[in-house]
Order: C-alpha cells, then sequence, then structure tokens
C-alpha cells in the first residue's frame, strides 16, 4: 500500500514530476535546468542566468535556486500536468515548468518571483493572501506589457505597484507576511 501511494502522485500529480523530471524522459544539464530538446540548453541556460539575477535584484536573492523545466513542446508542458492557455507555472518552492510560449524573461522572472514568494511566505499561507500581492507583484518585477491579461490582473499589478512604492523594498517580505 505504501509503495503505491508515490506512483499514485506520480501519475495523478503531475507537477510532483518536477521532483524527478528525467523519469519524465527529460535531460537535466545541471541541478538547476532540465530540458527536452539538449539542442536548446544554451538558450536555456542562458534565460535562467539572466532572469535569476534580475529577480534576485528587484527584490532578494532565491534561498534555493529553483530547478526551471524548459519545455520545447507542448507535449512536454501538458506532461508536467498544465496547459494552454498558461505559459508557465511555478510550483511551490519546487521548481518551475516553462512552456515553449513562455521562453522569455518576462515570463520566467514571473514565475520566478512565485518561486521567490513561497520561500518567503510560505507555499500554504500564499493561498490566503490578496491576488493584489502574489500576482499584482508578478506583474510588476517581471515588468510585463500585459497584452490580453484579464483585468484584475492589471488591477493587482497597478495596486501593487502603489503599495511597493509606499512601504519599499527593505520592509516589503515583512510587511507581506503579515497581510
Amino acid at each position: 500500500m505504501l509503495l503505491a501511494l508515490p506512483v499514485a502522485l506520480w501519475e495523478f500529480y503531475k507537477p510532483m514530476r518536477v521532483l524527478a523530471p528525467e523519469l519524465n524522459g527529460l535531460i537535466c544539464i545541471n541541478e538547476k535546468i532540465c530540458i527536452d530538446d539538449i539542442r536548446k540548453a544554451e538558450d536555456a541556460e542562458l534565460l535562467y542566468l539572466e532572469s535569476a539575477s534580475l529577480t534576485n535584484n528587484a527584490i532578494g536573492d532565491f534561498n534555493h535556486n529553483p530547478r526551471t523545466i524548459f519545455c520545447t513542446t507542448e507535449e512536454c508542458y501538458r506532461s508536467f500536468g498544465f496547459q494552454s492557455p498558461s505559459v508557465a507555472h511555478a510550483v511551490g518552492t519546487s521548481g518551475v515548468v516553462i512552456s515553449p510560449r513562455g521562453w522569455s524573461n518576462t515570463k520566467i522572472i514571473h514565475e520566478f518571483v512565485h518561486h521567490i514568494q513561497a520561500e518567503r511566505i510560505g507555499v500554504i499561507s500564499m493561498l490566503f493572501k490578496p491576488d493584489w500581492l502574489i500576482e499584482g507583484m508578478a506583474y510588476y518585477i517581471s515588468n510585463d506589457i500585459m497584452h490580453n491579461v484579464p483585468q484584475r490582473y492589471i488591477e493587482a499589478k497597478i495596486r501593487f505597484e502603489k503599495w511597493y512604492i509606499e512601504i519599499g523594498n527593505e520592509k516589503m517580505w515583512e510587511t507581506a507576511k503579515n497581510l
């Protein structure tokens, strides 16, 4: 019975596959980057390094560098339990999955912000934080131009920006935890 639980989780909770992407047919080029097409590894590594640097400079360093899955096909993205219209998805503090449509600094930074939020605020606590904080921060820090984004996210970005300017970077995480 206990042996069946990991198999069931693997099959039915596909985001768990971030923990062992090699079992999902991916190649991990290091502890931070896994990919389904090794020919794109150099591009993935450059995007990872640029996005991590920009994110860390804006809101602080990762406690643990996120393992990032770079999918070059929609089939790969779906194999982790995600599908269009999303272009990327953070999986708590376990990692980030990028679809072929999400290979941009903007989209990766957005998900790296969620990764840091999970580290600083807590995965469960994030569920109880206001949308303007969680999504507003991700859209603001990633500098997303927000084409084809629901109005509520545009409003969240505006509200977060106002709050962030008022509170300042030094008090941001402490204040965010107490919201």
